[in-house]
């Protein structure tokens, strides 16, 4: 879906819509509520996903979802989140390249957690 150009006004509800439950997410992980927090993002990569799958914004919510799995020790959730987040952030030659590492950090943390410090140590490099 081309939303650059002329995006039509149901597609900008839908945006802030997604931009809307990504913080509530925010919110709520901050407090703790990590189960109504992967809800909130979740429900905010269905629309970014049918909006741009590959958007900085979509690789954000999958960033924080993959965050909220780390907190849960929900290490395979969170290995596929942030494995996404990471094949986005690499794809961007332009967004900021500190989120593209912070990405490759936690997902690099992941797989320590899980034992294999072989493909801790590839994605660090």
């Amino acid at each position: 879906m081309d939303t650059h150009s002329n995006p039509s006004f149901a597609l900008m509800l839908a945006g802030a819509d997604a931009v809307y439950f990504h913080n509530q997410g925010v919110d709520l992980a901050a407090i703790g509520q990590y189960g109504a927090a992967e809800q909130s993002y979740l429900k905010a990569l269905k629309i970014k996903n049918k909006i741009d799958k590959n958007a900085i914004s979509t690789a954000h919510s999958h960033y924080t979802l993959g965050g909220i799995y780390v907190a849960t020790n929900r290490l395979d959730d969170a290995e596929k989140h942030l494995a996404i987040a990471v094949r986005i952030r690499n794809a961007d030659a332009v967004g900021p390249t500190f989120d593209a590492a912070a990405a490759r950090e936690i997902l690099a943390v992941v797989y320590e957690m899980k034992g294999d410090l072989v493909a801790a140590k590839q994605m660090r490099k």
